[in-house]
């Protein structure tokens, strides 16, 4: 019983946490009138690259078959996205929230959305996806899974992401993790006129990710670190599942 109340506090920790994170944290802004139209580009991509990122995240997804519903929230961040700060864009953590149908014995939907108020209006996003299984071994099982998202700037741009990723859960001691490696491809229609400034700006990265699930009943807290060639981004979800 008393190992029940410490995991029950470090839960209630972990979303206590989170939230004042997410109340607190600041939203990356950027100002695209600092920038020329020479590099606008080459100095945006590293931007658009993390945004892109932290929008489309997947949950991840273990087979429960008396878990069908679930749902929380999820904070993402950058942690060395060094090129941003050469040019003064500054980084900050994002919070969505997240729903997700486990459909069958191999096939899940998720989704997820968010808004945040900033100087220039109200930022919109929303994504959706769906998860595959791969192989029948709950604990140490293959899946992919797709996630499509959009990010509106009232003033700035409009993001549309798609990224996908394969993954392998572990088992080790009791101890579960994953890996996986995945691929993001994002297109940002500016809005911003000025002199040379593009209409669109595009690009694509492979990328790796590690994370751990820690499960309690019906809660699981699953952080996550993804690399690729832009920087490291964090990931931490809390969810909870329902019959």
């Amino acid at each position: 019983m008393q190992s029940h109340f410490k995991t029950l506090n470090l839960l209630l920790g972990f979303t206590i946490l989170f939230s004042g994170s997410t109340l607190y944290g600041q939203w990356p802004s950027f100002t695209f009138s600092d920038l020329d139209g020479a590099g606008f580009t080459k100095n945006t991509q590293p931007y658009f690259s993390m945004i892109s990122s932290q929008i489309s995240t997947h949950p991840f997804v273990s087979k429960s078959p008396d878990q069908r519903f679930r749902s929380g929230v999820n904070i993402t961040g950058a942690l060395s996205y060094s090129d941003l700060n050469k040019i003064g864009i500054k980084q900050g953590l994002l919070p969505t929230a997240e729903g997700i149908i486990v459909a069958s014995s191999n096939l899940a939907f998720h989704g997820m959305v968010s808004g945040l108020i900033q100087s220039s209006g109200f930022v919109y996003m929303h994504g959706w996806g769906f998860r595959l299984f791969l192989t029948d071994n709950p604990g140490n099982d293959w899946s992919v899974s797709t996630k499509f998202s959009k990010i509106y700037s009232p003033d700035y741009y409009r993001l549309t992401s798609i990224d996908g990723v394969c993954e392998k859960e572990w088992t080790v001691s009791n101890i579960h993790f994953y890996t996986g490696f995945g691929s993001n491809y994002y297109k940002s229609r500016i809005f911003f006129e000025g002199d040379n400034i593009p209409t669109l700006v595009q690009d694509s990265f492979p990328y790796l990710v590690l994370g751990v699930i820690y499960k309690y009943h019906s809660f699981s807290v699953i952080p996550n670190i993804q690399n690729s060639k832009n920087g490291l981004l964090f990931n931490i979800e809390i969810l909870k599942g329902f019959h």
